[in-house]
């Protein structure tokens, strides 16, 4: 190890001297360890021009972080000249996100990224700098796909994205507050720290009392502090989630882009449906609605009065639009781009049961509607919703048509058995049939939605 003292480069950074380095020349990229008083911390710098010599100015982050002032004496525990380090090629490695393969090899204005692979807590983590950031970034190297996927589905939905060259940044705003503790669960499961958030609330037209009792539990949920702010712009109450880094901007805002380009050209395994799943779960909870409207409907020359359900996102850029719209059919839901600024999708009743299985808009006012059109699709003896409803009256063990009691005629039992048979929610073995995996799937979701309904008071 080698002591140094910190001198100065100008008014505001500190800067350590590598006059006793001479294998490394100005413009190397290094990693450099350096301990103070036991306390330990490694960082990525350029090598730049002092005087006569060279050196490294110490990021404002540390110096701050570890009380470092201008003769401090440091010491120097290693130090290591980068090479630039080769992307995955693979996006899962044992059931988790590879951040290796989503971090891009340049920044929008063109900037190299740097990374050093180092090992914390017996995981491997990613140390990422690049020229010109105040903070360099520690993040977990393997993600787990549900937080990434939820992360990236809420940035999508909820967050200013990069136009021209202004440099990107991570906004999230949104009314709810889980919604908030669930953003900044996820960035904290990728390693970044508290330091990096910052949580404002604005609201209007709102008594003081009923905004300091939302702040007040938003601490709770998240931890971090809120700084309040009394607003023109619109009514109510509403939370913004900073994250104080545009390097951290550049690789989530990349990792949105090379998700949708990938429902292009991969098959949907379990791991990208998963990751996928939940990118449009949380796409939905932010800018999807179902709507519910009565209309007229001509049914054996007579019209009668019927409820079309109809599912929305709204975006105005075309390319996430077509992006959406790939997604949402690869998952099996039919979807169409209407060319001006809306994604409609289907909600027979098939797809409102898949949304509401991967919890699509839960803990929003939507999800009140899911649970309601699902009970207005299985109304009727003759619907196909009313069909899959009878499944959950089947036992689990073997049993022939005859000993069962539906309440509908032999014939109609008969015709019933036949169409499950077809969509592959009942088999035969030998003389008796027998439900299959795929009706069980089916009478959980309904047991899960009559629980859910009895809470919320749907009937």
């Amino acid at each position: 190890m080698t002591t140094v003292r910190l001198v100065r480069q100008s008014h505001k950074s500190l800067f350590i001297k590598l006059y006793n380095y001479p294998n490394f020349s100005i413009g190397d990229i290094i990693e450099i360890s350096i301990s103070k008083e036991n306390k330990l911390f490694a960082f990525i710098r350029k090598i730049i021009p002092y005087h006569k010599s060279c050196g490294i100015n110490i990021p404002e982050f540390f110096v701050e972080k570890f009380d470092l002032h201008l003769g401090d004496k440091v010491e120097i525990v290693n130090i290591n000249k980068l090479v630039p380090i080769k992307r995955s090629s693979e996006i899962f490695t044992n059931n988790k996100v590879d951040l290796l393969y989503l971090i891009p090899l340049v920044t929008r204005k063109n900037k190299e990224i740097y990374i050093n692979i180092f090992r914390k807590n017996n995981e491997e983590w990613l140390r990422v700098w690049t020229a010109r950031v105040k903070i360099q970034l520690e993040l977990r190297r393997y993600i787990d796909i549900k937080m990434l996927g939820n992360l990236l589905g809420q940035i999508q939905a909820e967050s200013p994205k990069f136009q021209n060259n202004r440099t990107p940044h991570i906004a999230f705003s949104n009314i709810l507050i889980n919604e908030h503790k669930d953003f900044i669960d996820s960035l904290r499961h990728m390693g970044i720290s508290d330091d990096l958030f910052y949580v404002q609330c604005r609201y209007n037209h709102v008594k003081k009392e009923d905004v300091e009792l939302k702040v007040k539990r938003f601490i709770e949920f998240t931890s971090i502090k809120v700084r309040v702010y009394l607003t023109k712009r619109k009514k109510g109450i509403e939370f913004d989630t900073y994250v104080m880094s545009s390097l951290l901007a550049e690789i989530l805002l990349n990792s949105m882009d090379v998700i949708r380009r990938l429902s292009y050209t991969s098959d949907f395994n379990q791991p990208f449906k998963l990751l996928a799943e939940n990118f449009v779960v949380k796409l939905l909870n932010g800018d999807g609605t179902i709507v519910i409207t009565k209309c007229k409907r001509i049914i054996e020359n007579k019209i009668e009065n019927g409820t079309n359900i109809q599912g929305r996102i709204c975006d105005k850029n075309s390319d996430y639009r077509k992006d959406y719209v790939q997604i949402l059919r690869k998952l099996g839901v039919s979807s169409r781009d209407d060319n001006v600024s809306r994604v409609y999708f289907s909600c027979r009743l098939n797809n409102l049961l898949y949304l509401f299985k991967i919890g699509a808009f839960k803990g929003t006012p939507n999800w009140n509607k899911i649970l309601y059109s699902i009970k207005l699709l299985t109304r009727g003896k003759t619907s196909h919703g009313k069909s899959l409803l009878r499944l959950t009256e089947l036992p689990v063990y073997p049993f022939t048509l005859k000993s069962l009691k539906l309440n509908i005629g032999y014939h109609s039992l008969r015709l019933w058995a036949w169409k499950m048979k077809k969509f592959g929610y009942i088999k035969e073995n030998r003389e008796t049939l027998e439900i299959t995996s795929k009706a069980l799937d089916i009478t959980e979701v309904f047991e899960d939605i009559n629980k859910e309904s009895k809470i919320l008071n749907i009937s």
